[in-house]
């Protein structure tokens, strides 16, 4: 089985020190970077169509990059065909008021993430080049390995 994609890789650590939700310290900034946090995006050229799957780098994705996403391509791709997921990080920051506990979302870094991602995604689906993959499944018998 093939199919025709294009993926992208974006940046989307904070460019200003913001607290980081879940990690126990809601209100305190972060002090440096340790790595970069990232939105990977996949998307799958059908006939017709697309499909979109995006990981982020963040607790969870939230109402407002969810909703800006899928706003930015109504009409374009079926909502059934847009996947959003998140790694769980405590090392990102939060991303949603409707969990307070968790810490405060920032609407600049809101506005920042959802607006890179919707960029690259329409950039994905328009510009980019379009690779085949393929894949196969095998099924091998081992005893490398004890079931319990």
């Amino acid at each position: 089985m093939s199919w025709m994609i294009s993926t992208s890789s974006i940046d989307i650590t904070p460019d200003k020190k913001i607290p980081l939700g879940a990690n126990g310290f809601p209100q305190t900034p972060f002090q440096s970077v340790e790595s970069t946090l990232e939105a990977n995006i996949l998307v799958i050229h059908r006939n017709p169509g697309w499909s979109v799957f995006v990981t982020f780098d963040l607790l969870y994705v939230g109402t407002t990059i969810s909703t800006a996403i899928r706003n930015a391509l109504e009409g374009i791709v079926p909502q059934d065909q847009i996947i959003l997921a998140a790694s769980h990080t405590h090392q990102a920051p939060a991303v949603d008021n409707d969990r307070p506990k968790l810490g405060q979302a920032n609407t600049e870094y809101l506005s920042f993430v959802s607006n890179k991602v919707i960029d690259q995604i329409m950039y994905l689906l328009e510009d980019a080049p379009v690779i085949e993959v393929a894949a196969e499944l095998f099924t091998v018998t081992t005893n490398l390995s004890v079931n319990r």
